[in-house]
């Protein structure tokens, strides 16, 4: 949910034409709230996807939910992928094997290894919640485990 947006179109469906196609911005859920000290703020669900090729407002509106699923599902998709997210944590746990086999190897004992391990099952945790995110908000309240000394 974005909050404090200055205005939505009634149809939902805002069009900003490119030099090679369009930005398509939609707009669901919109309402207006109060926050704490009484001021009304208009929030929505926005998402914006570009369009290779002119595409009339009237043929997005007949199909809105679709187009705002689909454009939904691929920004999460490249947030995900974003270093900071997905590709960091599972570069973190393979980077943490290293502790799992000098455990198994007996160079290291069972209580010097459990912050480790602990520290990969939150990091599998987060993992998991970065996997099933359908929405960036959803991803960037995912907690990141902080690293054992």
């Amino acid at each position: 949910m974005i909050t404090g947006i200055d205005h939505a179109p009634q149809n939902g469906v805002e069009i900003e034409k490119l030099e090679a196609g369009c930005l398509v911005r939609l707009y669901k859920n919109v309402k207006e709230e109060t926050d704490a000290e009484g001021n009304v703020k208009m929030v929505a669900d926005v998402v914006e996807t570009v369009f290779p090729v002119e595409i009339a407002v009237e043929n997005i509106v007949a199909h809105f939910d679709t187009y705002f699923n689909e454009a939904r599902e691929k920004e999460v998709k490249e947030w995900k992928q974003k270093p900071e997210f997905l590709p960091k944590l599972l570069k973190e746990i393979a980077d943490t094997d290293y502790h799992l086999f000098k455990f198994m190897d007996g160079k290291i004992t069972a209580e010097e290894y459990e912050p480790w391990k602990t520290y990969r099952e939150n990091l599998r945790v987060a993992i998991r919640a970065m996997e099933k995110a359908e929405s960036v908000e959803e991803l960037k309240q995912v907690v990141v485990p902080v690293k054992p000394a």
